[in-house]
């Protein structure tokens, strides 16, 4: 049985990993604050959560609504 389970699936690459994983890119200080209207660039967003200068990209693919890119 053990063997039938781990032949399940296949082996993924970066590029499928980070689909999965959504790929966001932590900030330089390694963190993506959920604080609103402070979220840092390239981190997961609410519409209006942004740090100034920056929006919700909702074209890009995250856990929330988007990704915080600048305007």
């Amino acid at each position: 049985m053990k063997k039938s389970i781990l032949s399940l699936g296949k082996a993924l690459n970066k590029v499928d990993q980070k689909q999965i994983k959504g790929g966001t890119k932590l900030t330089a200080s390694g963190k993506c604050d959920a604080i609103e209207g402070n979220v840092p660039f390239n981190c997961p967003c609410i519409t209006n959560w942004c740090a100034p200068g920056m929006y919700c990209d909702t074209t890009q693919q995250s856990h929330l609504d988007g990704i915080c890119v600048y305007n």
